[in-house]
């Protein structure tokens, strides 16, 4: 780290532990109760299914390479993906899936994300008992940071809301084929899938990233299209 050429921060007019306006962490935190750590770390892991199945139907509904729509999707927020999901339920018809159903599916989606976003990039410390003070940032309210008092309970409905939206997803996923087999995954992550991964990212004019990721011709006519709608 750069060292400041002030020799402390009073001296360069900043007073201790202030800086831009932001009052600085001088010591490291004390630790948060193991048990809490454990909850945050299931939120964690249990969330990138959420992520991966969401992927999956994306390239599910632009019978896309699925492939291909990894590396799309690792490159662009979780909130682009539905909103893109979003614009396809308008122009695609899922026999058998009510689309206000999957729309109040990614309401529910899009919530938790913004509670899990705001735990996991919170500032964790100690509090009472079998719970941690976060300071959390939320723009969907009056107070953007704020600290939060957050106990087991709260990171177990947290993890059951995780899963209840999971096991949707995971519904979808069985009734129309995805996600894709694991060979998919296997492959991306060999030398090869690398260097196929590397390659893509490399090209620069997105018309072209997006018809290497269309779907191959014969499987094009599988998906209905609505009210005329010109197929993406």
């Amino acid at each position: 780290m750069t060292r400041s050429r002030f020799g402390s921060w009073a001296e360069a007019g900043l007073g201790p532990g202030f800086f831009g306006g932001f009052a600085m962490v001088e010591q490291p935190p004390a630790l948060v109760e193991p048990e809490l750590l454990v909850g945050l770390g299931t939120v964690v892991s249990r969330w990138s299914y959420v992520d991966m199945f969401m992927a999956e139907f994306l390239s599910f509904l632009l019978q896309a390479n699925p492939g291909f729509m990894y590396v799309v999707t690792a490159n662009v927020s979780a909130s682009t993906v539905s909103d893109w999901i979003r614009t396809l339920l308008q122009a695609r018809h899922i026999p058998n899936e009510p689309p206000e159903e999957i729309m109040s599916l990614l309401v529910d989606i899009d919530r938790i994300r913004g509670e899990r976003n705001a735990l996991v990039h919170g500032l964790w410390r100690p509090h009472v008992t079998g719970s941690a003070l976060v300071q959390t940032v939320r723009w969907n309210r009056s107070e953007i940071v704020k600290d939060e008092v957050v106990t087991r309970a709260d990171l177990d409905d947290l993890i059951t809301n995780i899963g209840e939206v999971m096991g949707k997803l995971l519904g979808l996923g069985e009734r129309y084929g995805f996600p894709v087999p694991s060979y998919v995954s296997e492959f991306l992550a060999t030398p090869e899938g690398l260097l196929l991964t590397k390659a893509f990212m490399r090209i620069n004019e997105p018309k072209l990233r997006r018809r290497i990721a269309l779907p191959a011709p014969r499987r094009r006519a599988a998906f209905p299209v609505r009210n005329g709608v010109a197929r993406v």
